[in-house]
């Protein structure tokens, strides 16, 4: 985030100020919470939950749980499409004035930089998520005309058109491997959300209650800690 590469003073990196780091994203997360639970952006919330993690070079990211309203639950394919987005954003080309334009433009780097996966399978084959030869999160996901709503997966299946049923191409160069995305590489997000904040937010509907058992298990598991004694021949401890 801009508001973190500020305040760095010359040749710092994230890692190095945790300071700064923590407390802006203490901040966003608040204002997405607020969005979320008193905004109802998503719907009007009967419960939530949300658990902080920090990576080992000490950046902060939050999975989050929502308990949506019987009323507000997402059950058919229209109304996720109409919260969930699993493709690349419209071309910001075809847009009537120069504010969509430039919106849209906007959309289209935040989703570049923060919602593509890859490259992985045959076009890196040591990229991290890769094991035995195969994507760990499944990637490339098949292309989809229409997304499937079916409650004995965990997940939706997301609409993901293929070019010649009108989905979109992006040419794409990271870690120096130049390729091509699809929407078969678009990790869900919620349009709204990704513009606001800016970051990488994953947005999916779950189908199971499974997938709460994710989130549960970080709460009980408890942190990491060691207990350490150092003790001196021939001396008596203190």
């Amino acid at each position: 985030w801009e508001e973190v590469k500020k305040e760095f003073l010359p040749d710092q990196n994230p890692e190095d100020r945790p300071d700064i780091v923590v407390a802006v994203f203490k901040q966003k997360l608040d204002a997405l919470m607020n969005d979320l639970i008193k905004g109802a952006l998503l719907g009007n919330v009967a419960a939530y939950l949300y658990v902080v993690e920090f990576q080992k070079r000490g950046l902060p990211h939050v999975h989050i749980l929502l308990i949506l309203a019987e009323n507000d639950r997402l059950t058919t394919d229209e109304q996720v499409d109409a919260v969930i987005c699993a493709e690349l954003p419209p071309d910001p080309t075809i847009a009537e004035n120069g504010a969509d334009k430039e919106q849209m433009q906007e959309l289209e780097n935040i989703v570049k930089m923060n919602m593509i996966h890859g490259p992985c399978g045959i076009a890196n084959p040591t990229a991290p998520c890769m094991q035995d030869g195969k994507c760990t999160k499944s990637f490339p996901k098949e292309f989809r005309k229409h997304t499937i709503v079916d409650p004995e997966n965990g997940f939706p299946t997301y609409r993901r058109r293929a070019p010649e049923d009108g989905g979109r191409t992006i040419n794409m160069n990271r870690g120096g491997i130049p390729y091509q995305a699809t929407n078969r590489d678009v990790v869900p997000y919620n349009p709204f959300l990704s513009l606001r904040y800016k970051c990488h937010i994953n947005v999916e509907k779950s189908t199971s209650p499974r997938n709460a058992k994710y989130l549960y298990k970080y709460v009980t598991k408890g942190p990491d800690r060691s207990m350490v004694s150092a003790e001196l021949d021939d001396e008596d401890r203190p």
